[in-house]
């Protein structure tokens, strides 16, 4: 995936990890493809809340251009579920057949003050190592 990532690289100016130990494992192993400048950010909500971390993290990340989450299974694929009314067809077959490790899913945020309290975002891409 590190290797796909200097090809391809992301749109990306903050990083969001678990504290739990395989995501902090996973984004070591794709840092070095990130530019050196980007912020990081532990949460330990993103392991012990669940899916109402993913939605606080979404709404608090809005403004960013990009924003990398390294989270968890199946909290991930219930966030989607949850968050992306439409996107990619494609994109969607990958997380019905099941989001992995190292999966990179790109979903797209209403920019601007959302007054409501739900966001809704666009799924538009995954990548598979």
């Amino acid at each position: 995936m590190a290797e796909n990532l200097r090809i391809e690289p992301p749109c990306v100016d903050r990083i969001l990890c678990s504290t739990a130990s395989r995501a902090r494992e996973t984004l070591a192993i794709i840092r070095p493809a990130l530019p050196s400048d980007l912020a990081v950010d532990f949460s330990d909500d993103l392991y012990a809340l669940g899916l109402q971390a993913y939605h606080a993290a979404a709404r608090r990340h809005r403004a960013c251009a990009g924003v990398l989450l390294v989270g968890h299974n199946p909290t991930i694929e219930e966030f989607v579920a949850a968050f992306c009314a439409s996107g990619s067809p494609q994109a969607f077959e990958t997380i019905r057949q099941g989001v992995g490790t190292a999966h990179w899913l790109t979903i797209e945020l209403p920019g601007g003050d959302t007054p409501s309290l739900r966001l809704h975002g666009i799924l538009r891409g995954v990548r598979t190592p």
